[in-house]
C-alpha cells in the first residue's frame, strides 16, 4: 500500500518522477537499468537545469540499452525548484 507523504522542496532541489519503463529498460543481456543506475545519472547531473537533466537521463538510458527498443513506456518528468 502506498502512503501519502509530504516533502518540502527548497530552491535548488530537483524532483525526478519516472515510470517503471525507465528503470526496467533492458540491455542486450536482459539486464535492467535499475534504480541505482538511474540515481547515479541524476546525482552526476544534480547541478544541471531540468532540461539538461532530461537530456542526461535520455543519454544514459539510450547508452545502457544500446539501441534496443523499450517494451514499456519510458516517461519521466524533471522539476527544478528555483
Amino acid at each position: 500500500m502506498v502512503r501519502p507523504a509530504e516533502v518540502e522542496l527548497r530552491p535548488g532541489d530537483t524532483l525526478v518522477l519516472y515510470t517503471d519503463g525507465v528503470t526496467e529498460a533492458a540491455n542486450r543481456s536482459g539486464e535492467q537499468l535499475g534504480l541505482d543506475r538511474l540515481a547515479t545519472i541524476v546525482k552526476e547531473n544534480a547541478g544541471q537545469t531540468a532540461e539538461r537533466m532530461i537530456q542526461a537521463i535520455w543519454r544514459g538510458v539510450n547508452a545502457f540499452t544500446d539501441g534496443i527498443q523499450p517494451v514499456d513506456d519510458t516517461t519521466f518528468v524533471v522539476c527544478r525548484v528555483l
